[in-house]
């Protein structure tokens, strides 16, 4: 029989959970947290995402993404971009296709596409988040780039 210290076990518990929080999507309350900005908000969002996808600048467009962002590649496949991998794969996942999904609607219909849920899946997802555990104001973040053609 194999008799293990009691404080092997901490340590095992404290591994699964830091597996489990790398590698598991964020929780974005999306439709209760985007209730809570403005249209005009959401719009003027729109237009600093357009502008800095438009410039093709990935200093301007970091800004705008909660990380880990979520990339999706395929029907259950994805994979996730941390902040420090975002240089190297900004090509990729803002890749040509993407960026003219994105830059072939103006400011008004990315916001309205935004607001809706449901069947209708968009290039890029947008939720407004928290980023204190207290949060009086959400801000709003790219959390989800989609690879899949439509």
């Amino acid at each position: 029989m194999i008799c293990l210290r009691q404080s092997f076990f901490p340590v095992v518990r404290a591994l699964a959970i830091a597996v489990a929080v790398a590698t598991a999507q964020p929780a974005y309350p999306q439709d209760l947290l985007l209730s809570r900005v403005s249209s005009e908000e959401l719009r003027e969002f729109a237009e600093r995402f357009r502008s800095a996808i438009e410039a093709g600048n990935w200093q301007k467009v970091e800004p705008l993404i909660m990380f880990p962002l979520r990339v999706n590649t395929g029907p259950g496949k994805f994979y996730f971009v941390s902040r420090g991998e975002f240089i190297s794969e900004y090509g990729k996942v803002f890749n040509p296709g993407v960026r003219a999904a994105i830059l072939g609607h103006d400011a008004a219909s990315l916001e309205k596409s935004w607001r809706l849920t449901g069947a209708d899946v968009n290039v890029v997802s947008v939720a407004a988040v928290c980023t204190y555990h207290r949060c009086s104001k959400p801000v709003l973040k790219v959390v989800t780039v989609d690879l899949r053609e439509k």
